[in-house]
């Protein structure tokens, strides 16, 4: 069971890393596109941080009216 995740980073876009552990008491993190239809569990902080660069760049949400 996943106990509570909470965000330590936000990019640009919206794209977010969390950290949490799971059942075992590992630390994992979580990374999610800005409108948290798709996540990815990772265990290293560089490998978060690889795939929040690439979510956030390929899967920006937020609007770009008015820019």
């Amino acid at each position: 069971m996943m106990k509570v995740m909470r965000v330590i980073q936000e990019f640009p876009n919206g794209t977010t890393i969390e950290i949490g552990e799971d059942g075992h008491g590992n630390q994992v993190h979580r990374v999610c596109n800005a409108s948290g239809s798709m996540c990815r569990y990772v265990e290293p902080h560089h490998c978060a941080a690889a795939y929040a660069q690439q979510y956030d760049e390929y899967y920006c949400a937020k609007s770009e009216i008015g820019a």
